[in-house]
């Protein structure tokens, strides 16, 4: 297929879901739509929009990307900016992923199966962005597959644009979001420089890089100083320590489990059943080991909505998905596992039901998620009762359990029809 077809494929995808999200799922109400965090954001952004610099607590207003794009746009409704900016964010995050999955990803039909997954998603960025306007989790993003996309040219590209390109996306994505200094730590590691030995194990560098490949984690963080100390003033008693430590006295371990769950639904055990052409994957591209390690830590970290933070891992995840349905497509080839997948990934995604208000009503059928329209909300992202969670985890393990058992038996009986045909799924 060609580019123009696939780009054009996707996007109508993406008109299609814009549509049917506007029509049918209603503005969150709390605080008038503005939620929990993006009441900061909120404020941030009619501060600029009467010509002051803004004023607000920690870690928020650190995010200073969004709230001066929402107050650009000539709206009566600051909501209706953050809206407009987060779903430009949206557009431009679908074309980088699409150049994304093209580098790694050789079919074009399980490129745009990734997308419909991304677009259907009841919290991946278009639907949020209906719902909770003034959402964060759009333009991170933005920069970081951008950054991955330049560091995955390192070896096609002259050193210096790929240097150059770093700096930019690292330093104008540092006042969207903090977490974009990941990307130059990953570059740092680009020409694969860590070793180890098993007896003794030893793990180390052999060789250090460049003094050019720090320039992008340097302009990142002159430019998050620049935003720290002229841009903005920040309040309150929040440390980024203080947060992390009282996040890792409350956080329950099968809750981070869930959170991947959430993030990611069902598909998931594809990578998994894959791993060890996953690991290899990412051996031979530390800079990509690199991000997958550090965003897990961080997301385990981050705070309680801890869906939101594994998600920062999607664009590793996607091709690890991609990859496993690549390489292994005759063992996957059965209309039993591919219906079973299909209907329980779009149930955990809601891909039926708008994303509840806040509060909501109650939990009566519990299938991944809890279903219907009129559910409560907490329950839906992982952060309501520990009872639904702990059920809700359960069925997503039981369903991997059974899934990697069916594909287990269906490689034994695919060894035994046709030997080669084993070998190769």
């Amino acid at each position: 297929m060609s580019r123009a077809l696939e780009v054009a494929l996707a996007l109508s995808a993406f008109i299609i879901v814009n549509l049917a999200t506007a029509y049918y799922q209603p503005r969150i109400t709390y605080r008038n739509g503005r939620e929990w965090d993006g009441i900061h954001y909120h404020a941030m952004a009619e501060s600029l929009r009467e010509g002051h610099l803004p004023e607000g607590k920690a870690p928020f207003i650190y995010r200073f990307g969004l709230p001066l794009l929402a107050s650009l746009v000539p709206t009566e409704n600051i909501l209706d900016g953050f809206l407009v900016a987060n779903l430009i964010g949206c557009f431009i995050l679908l074309l980088l992923l699409l150049a994304w999955l093209r580098i790694y990803i050789e079919d074009w039909r399980v490129r745009l199966l990734l997308i419909f997954l991304f677009l259907v998603s009841f919290h991946y960025p278009v639907r949020m962005s209906y719902y909770a306007p003034a959402h964060i989790d759009v333009w991170d993003k933005v920069w970081l597959v951008a950054g991955l996309i330049v560091i995955s040219r390192y070896n096609v590209w002259r050193n210096s644009l790929v240097i150059a390109c770093l700096c930019i996306i690292t330093a104008v994505g540092a006042i969207f979001r903090d977490v974009v200094l990941v990307i130059p730590l990953c570059f740092l590691v680009v020409r694969n420089p860590i070793t180890i030995s098993w007896n003794p194990f030893r793990l180390r560098l052999s060789q250090p890089p460049p003094a050019a490949f720090y320039l992008p984690l340097a302009c990142g963080v002159l430019s998050f100083l620049a935003l720290r100390f002229i841009l903005i003033t920040p309040g309150g008693s929040y440390t980024f320590g203080r947060a992390v430590a009282r996040h890792l006295y409350t956080i329950i371990p099968f809750d981070y489990v869930y959170a991947w769950f959430i993030a990611f639904g069902p598909v998931i055990v594809l990578a998994l059943y894959n791993w060890r052409s996953v690991g290899r994957f990412l051996w031979e591209r530390q800079f990509l080991l690199v991000y997958f390690i550090l965003f897990a830590v961080l997301s385990y970290i981050g705070g309680e909505s801890t869906y939101r933070y594994v998600r920062w891992e999607f664009p590793l995840v996607f091709v690890f998905i991609a990859k496993a349905i690549e390489e292994r497509a005759i063992l996957f080839k059965s209309p039993i596992f591919i219906s079973i997948l299909a209907v329980t990934q779009l149930v955990s995604q809601r891909a039926f039901w708008a994303t509840p208000d806040y509060p909501g009503g109650k939990v009566t059928l519990l299938l991944l998620t809890p279903i219907g329209n009129n559910v409560p909300l907490l329950d839906v992202i992982g952060m309501g009762g520990r009872e639904v969670r702990f059920i809700a985890l359960c069925q997503y393990l039981l369903l991997s359990l059974l899934l990697v058992l069916y594909l287990n038996w269906r490689k034994k009986r695919l060894a035994l029809v046709s030997p080669g045909r084993g070998r190769e799924g």
